[in-house]
C-alpha cells in the first residue's frame, strides 16, 4: 500500500470519526443544556425581570436552532457522507438560517456584555427590558435582511454547496467570517467584559438591596465566564480560517491534514453554542440551587396545581419568592432540596460513567472498522468544500461582431458558472453599432488595450489575456482557462476534473495533438486550462528579453504551446478512466459518428473513437457550437447537476441535439 495514500486515508477516517462522536456529543449536550437554560430563565421571576437574563434567554434559544440547523446537517455530511445540501433550496435555507443564528447569537452576547457594564454605571437607566426587547427585535430584522445575499449567492449547482459569485466570495472570506463573526464581536466582548469586571469589584461597597446585589453578581459572573468561553472556542477557528485564505495547496495528503484540523477547530467553535448551561452550573452555586428548585419544586408544584385545579379548582401556593429572596426556609424544605441535589449529582455521575463506558467500547472496536475501511479504500471521501473547490478564471476570445449572438449565448449559459470570466475583445466604438455598444456595457470585458482586430491576431489576444490574468488575478485563482465564443464548456465537469490536479505543477490540460510543438499541443477551440505555475512561467517567458515567444502572428494554439515549452510546461492527459476524451475540438455529432477528415486523425495524440466511446461521461467541452445549439446543450446538461448517474452521450443521442 502506498504510504502517502495510507496517511491520507487515515487522516480522512479520523475526520469522519471526530465529526460523528465529537459532533454528536456537542449536539446532544447542547440541545439538552439549552432547554434547561430556557426552563430556568423563563420560570423564575428574578430572571424574567432582568435584561441580562433576557439576553441570555435569547442566546440559548438561538443556540438550539444553530445546533439543529447547522451542526446536525454538517455531521450528516462529514460523518455519514449524506450531504442533503446538494439540493439547491436546502443549501440556500441552511446557509441562510445558520448565518442568521450565528450573527444574532454573537450580537446578543455583545448586548449582554454591554448591559452588564452599564447596569453598574451611572447609565444604568438604559439597562431596561423595553430597550432590550427593541434591541433584539432590531437585531433579528437587520441580520435577516443582511443574509438575504446568502440566499442569492450560495448554490449547489456544481454538486457542492458553495458561493457562486467571486465578489461575494471575496467579501465573505475577507470580512464576513473572520471579521463580522470573529474579531469584531470578540473585541467588543473583551472590552466590555474588562469594564464590567472592574465595575463589579466595586459593586459590593454600594448601598443596595441584598437580593439585587446577589443577583447582579451572579449574572455578571455567568456572563463574563460565558464570554471567555466564546473567545477561547472561537479564536482557533478564526485563526485557521485566515490561514487557509493564504494557502493554495492541492497536495492530497496536506489537504487531508488541513481537513482534519478544520474539522477539529470547527467543532470546537460549535461548542460555543452548547456550553453555556454547563458553564453557568460550574460558575454559579446559586444557579445550581435555582436549577434544582425549578426541576424539583416549580415543575412538580405546577403539575400538582394543574391536577388540583382540574379536580378541586384549587391553587397551590408557589415557593418562588422563598428562593429568590433567600428568606428562611423550613428545615424540611432545605433537607428535601439537599437530598434531591445529592441524588441529581449521583445520577449525573452514573450517566457520565455510562457515556465513558460506551465511548471506550466504541473505541475498542474502531480498529476493526478502520481495517475494513482500509480494505475497501473509500473512493468518495468527503472533504470540506472550503478546502477543495478549485477557483477558475475563464478568458473567452471573441470580437464585437459576435456580441449579439455568440457572446450573448455564452453570457446567458456557461460563462457565469466560472468563478470569474472575461470576454477578450477589441473595443472600438466607432466601428460598432449602437446595439453592440449598449450590450458591451452589460458584459465583463477585460480592460486590455491595443488589441489588434481580426482573426489573424488570435495569438495576440490570447497572450494579452494570459498576461492580464497574471497581473490582476494570479493569487485569486487556481486555473486559468482559455475558450472561444463558440465553445460550450461544462464548468461543473471542468472543476471536478481540475480538483484532482495540482495547480502548483507546470501542466496544462486540453485536447492533445502530437504535432507542431515538443510533446504536442492543445486544440485552441476545445479550450485549455493553465495551472497557476504554468501561468507564472508563461509570464516569465514573455518578460525574458531572450525569449522566442511570439507576441502576435501564427496559429494561436501552436504559438502558446511553443512559448510554454521554453519554460518546461507540458500538456497533461485529459482522459477519463475508460481513456475517452474530455475536451473536444469538433461538434458533438462529428465525434459521435466519426465523420472526421484523415488529416485531423493523423494529428491526434490518442486514437479517435466514435459512438459511446467518443466522449467521456464527464465531458468538459465541445467546439463549433452555434448559439442556438449552445442553449440546447445547456438545457440538456443542466439535469446532470442533479442526477450524477446520467450518461452524457446517451442523453445527447436521445435528445438528438444537432443542427
Amino acid at each position: 500500500m502506498d504510504t502517502s495514500n495510507s496517511i491520507e486515508d487515515a487522516l480522512n477516517f479520523a475526520s469522519e470519526q471526530i465529526s460523528i462522536y465529537f459532533g454528536l456529543s456537542i449536539l446532544i449536550l447542547g440541545v439538552i443544556g439549552g432547554i434547561l437554560n430556557l426552563i430556568v430563565f423563563t420560570t423564575l421571576k428574578t430572571f424574567r425581570e432582568t435584561t441580562c437574563a433576557f439576553y441570555l434567554t435569547v442566546v440559548s434559544s438561538v443556540n438550539i436552532g444553530q445546533l439543529i440547523i447547522s451542526l446536525f446537517i454538517r455531521i450528516l455530511s462529514d460523518g455519514f457522507n449524506t450531504d442533503i445540501r446538494k439540493i439547491s433550496w436546502v443549501c440556500k435555507i441552511h446557509i441562510y438560517m445558520a448565518s442568521v443564528f450565528a450573527l444574532i447569537a454573537m450580537t446578543v452576547m455583545c448586548f449582554a456584555t454591554i448591559d452588564q457594564y452599564i447596569s453598574m454605571t451611572k447609565y444604568r437607566r438604559f439597562s431596561n427590558l423595553q430597550l432590550a426587547h427593541y434591541g433584539v427585535i432590531s437585531t433579528c430584522f437587520i441580520w435577516s435582511i443582511y443574509t438575504i445575499s446568502f440566499l442569492i449567492f450560495w448554490d449547489s449547482s456544481s454538486g457542492v454547496c458553495t458561493i457562486n459569485n467571486l465578489s461575494f466570495s471575496i467579501y465573505s472570506s475577507r470580512f464576513h467570517f473572520p471579521i463580522l463573526l470573529g474579531f469584531l464581536p470578540i473585541s467588543i466582548m473583551i472590552t466590555f467584559s474588562i469594564l464590567a469586571f472592574h465595575s463589579a469589584r466595586t459593586l459590593i461597597s454600594r448601598q443596595m438591596n441584598i437580593v439585587r446585589l446577589s443577583r447582579d453578581r451572579q449574572l455578571t459572573a455567568m456572563t463574563l465566564v460565558h464570554v471567555m468561553f466564546i473567545i477561547i472556542t472561537t479564536i482557533p477557528y478564526v485563526v485557521f480560517f485566515v490561514y487557509l485564505l493564504n494557502q493554495h495547496n492541492t497536495n492530497p495528503e496536506q489537504t487531508a491534514r488541513n481537513n482534519l484540523i478544520f474539522t477539529i477547530v470547527l467543532l470546537i467553535s460549535y461548542s460555543t453554542y452548547s456550553g453555556s448551561f454547563y458553564i453557568y452550573c460550574c460558575v454559579s452555586e446559586r444557579f445550581r440551587r435555582q436549577l434544582v428548585y425549578v426541576l424539583m419544586k416549580v415543575c412538580i408544584n405546577r403539575w400538582q396545581q394543574w391536577i388540583n385545579n382540574r379536580n378541586h379548582n384549587r391553587i397551590m401556593p408557589t415557593m418562588e419568592m422563598i428562593l429568590d429572596t433567600h428568606a428562611i426556609r423550613p428545615r424540611g424544605t432545605f433537607l428535601e432540596i439537599m437530598i434531591f441535589e445529592t441524588r441529581l449529582v449521583s445520577v449525573g455521575l452514573a450517566l457520565t460513567c455510562l457515556i465513558l463506558i460506551t465511548t471506550f467500547y466504541v473505541g475498542s472496536h474502531t480498529n476493526i472498522s478502520y481495517i475494513e475501511f482500509q480494505n475497501i479504500k473509500l473512493r468518495n471521501v468527503r472533504i470540506h468544500s472550503e478546502l477543495l473547490s478549485p477557483r477558475i478564471l475563464c478568458l473567452i476570445i471573441t470580437a464585437p461582431k459576435y456580441f449579439l449572438d455568440r457572446v450573448k449565448a455564452v453570457n446567458a449559459t456557461w460563462g457565469p458558472r466560472c468563478d470569474r470570466y472575461f470576454f477578450i475583445t477589441e473595443y472600438i466604438p466607432q466601428n460598432m453599432t449602437l446595439e453592440q455598444i449598449n450590450f458591451a456595457q452589460q458584459i465583463p470585458i477585460a480592460p486590455i488595450q491595443n488589441i489588434t482586430p481580426g482573426y489573424d491576431h488570435l495569438t495576440q489576444k490570447s497572450t494579452l489575456a494570459f498576461l492580464f490574468a497574471y497581473k490582476k488575478y494570479f493569487n485569486d485563482f487556481d486555473w486559468f482557462v482559455k475558450a472561444d465564443d463558440d465553445t460550450y464548456l461544462i464548468v461543473e465537469n471542468l472543476k471536478a476534473f481540475l480538483s484532482q490536479q495540482n495547480t502548483s505543477e507546470p501542466v496544462t490540460f486540453g485536447y492533445n495533438y502530437k504535432v507542431h510543438a515538443q510533446r504536442g499541443m492543445h486544440a485552441g477551440g476545445a479550450s485549455y486550462a493553465l495551472s497557476r505555475e504554468s501561468l507564472r512561467r508563461f509570464y516569465e517567458a514573455h518578460k525574458d528579453p531572450n525569449s522566442t515567444c511570439r507576441a502576435d502572428g501564427g496559429a494561436e494554439d501552436i504559438e502558446i504551446a511553443k512559448c510554454l515549452r521554453t519554460k518546461d510546461v507540458y500538456p497533461g492527459q485529459s482522459l477519463d478512466k475508460q481513456n475517452r476524451e474530455l475536451f473536444h475540438p469538433l461538434k458533438y455529432i462529428d465525434h459521435f459518428f466519426g465523420d472526421i477528415v484523415t488529416s485531423f486523425k493523423e494529428m491526434t495524440e490518442h486514437p479517435l473513437q466514435s459512438g459511446d466511446n467518443c466522449c467521456g461521461d464527464k465531458t468538459i467541452s465541445f467546439h463549433y457550437v452555434v448559439p442556438s445549439l449552445l442553449t440546447k446543450l445547456d438545457n440538456v446538461t443542466t439535469p446532470m447537476k442533479y442526477y450524477n448517474n446520467v450518461n452524457l452521450i446517451d442523453y445527447l443521442y436521445f435528445m438528438n441535439v444537432s443542427e
